[in-house]
């Protein structure tokens, strides 16, 4: 669930003109970076298998280079590479994340963490 709503929220505040984005006072890299890999996560704790999260890198890496191809066209907005690169960096050190803690919660809740691999 909070996948979806980070997703969406990213998707908004990148086609949003400039002077109405929110802004957060960290570089645009950072934002980017900091963004994805929290919606990265919350996509790969939903979604277990090896293949869905190199899938959730892949899918991130190509929405964000999606969004700052548009943000070309939007008032206020600049499109580069660098902040395509930021986001997929970002997307990939949160399923990263997410697998270590899936593998953390396994080791401490040995019962429960036979529920958390389905």
């Amino acid at each position: 669930m909070l996948g979806p709503l980070g997703l969406g929220f990213i998707v908004l505040a990148s086609v949003v003109p400039g002077d109405i984005r929110p802004q957060t006072g960290m570089s645009g890299y950072v934002e980017h970076f900091l963004a994805y890999a929290v919606v990265a996560a919350c996509f790969a704790l939903g979604w277990r298998s090896s293949l869905f999260q190199a899938g959730i890198v892949i899918s991130a890496f190509a929405i964000a280079d999606m969004l700052e191809t548009l943000q070309s066209i939007i008032p206020g907005r600049s499109s580069d590479t660098a902040s395509t690169l930021a986001s997929g960096a970002g997307s990939l050190l949160g399923v990263f994340i997410a697998i270590l803690l899936l593998h953390l919660l396994r080791s401490i809740l040995p019962v429960a963490g036979n529920r958390i691999t389905r």
